[in-house]
């Protein structure tokens, strides 16, 4: 299985919307298509900035992803 991590602020967590309209749920379905296994951890917390997602990512790496985006404002 591939692990992907979402590490964001609301646009990664999804504020707002329904948990099956999340970028991260989408997003590991939209890569499953075709029989593949990926799974997409959201990592996104609603008002993090740059400095929360450098923070938490020690935390977030123990997930060992194969692969990390990072969607953050500034400070």
């Amino acid at each position: 299985m591939i692990t992907v991590l979402a590490l964001g602020d609301s646009l990664t967590a999804g504020y707002g919307l329904a948990p099956e309209d999340s970028f991260a749920l989408r997003l590991e379905q939209a890569l499953n298509k075709g029989g593949r296994t990926i799974r997409v951890i959201n990592a996104g917390v609603s008002g993090d900035t740059t400095l929360d997602g450098l923070r938490r990512l020690d935390g977030l790496l123990q997930h060992r992803p194969d692969l990390v985006i990072v969607e953050l404002g500034p400070q």
